[in-house]
């Protein structure tokens, strides 16, 4: 794949989004005053009601446990962010969020698709609804203030 130019970082960060298990959107807009849903700045900003959990452990370090629900736009009905801190560094080690799905609006594009597929479509749709999707991401192994040479941008 070629590389591509975008008008704005938040498109090139939101194009990104699906591959990098959302963590284009998260990691970014905790540093830059970006225009993404972020389940960070909704917490920090106070848009998410934050619940600190029992400690755990992940990868050998203590963490603080936070967790927050979030008030998303359709069709999502319920987002949930958990998030496992770093007692001693402050990094985040581990996070995990649960999206609950409603209802999603099926385009008109009765012109264009058969019966058969509009109908393939809606049970699609509806078989979605009220189904969890998680994603949990660990981060190991982190390294902060290390030196990159020219060799680690090469393509």
């Amino acid at each position: 794949m070629s590389p591509q130019k975008y008008s704005s970082r938040e498109k090139a960060l939101d194009s990104a989004r699906g591959i990098s298990g959302t963590a284009s959107a998260t990691v970014p807009t905790a540093f830059f005053s970006l225009d993404l849903a972020n389940p960070l700045k909704q917490m920090a900003t106070g848009q998410a009601e934050l619940t600190r959990e029992k400690g755990e452990t992940v990868g050998g370090g203590e963490c603080v446990v936070v967790s927050g629900q979030m008030k998303p736009k359709a069709p999502v009905l319920a987002l949930a962010t958990t998030l496992w801190i770093g007692k001693k560094d402050h990094l985040i080690h581990q996070s995990r969020t649960t999206m609950t799905m409603g209802t999603m609006p099926i385009p008109n594009t009765r012109n264009t698709r058969s019966a058969a597929a509009q109908e393939a479509l809606q049970n699609v749709h509806k078989q979605m609804e009220g189904q969890e999707i998680v994603i949990t991401q660990v981060h190991e192994n982190i390294q902060v203030n290390q030196s990159f040479s020219k060799s680690d941008f090469a393509r």
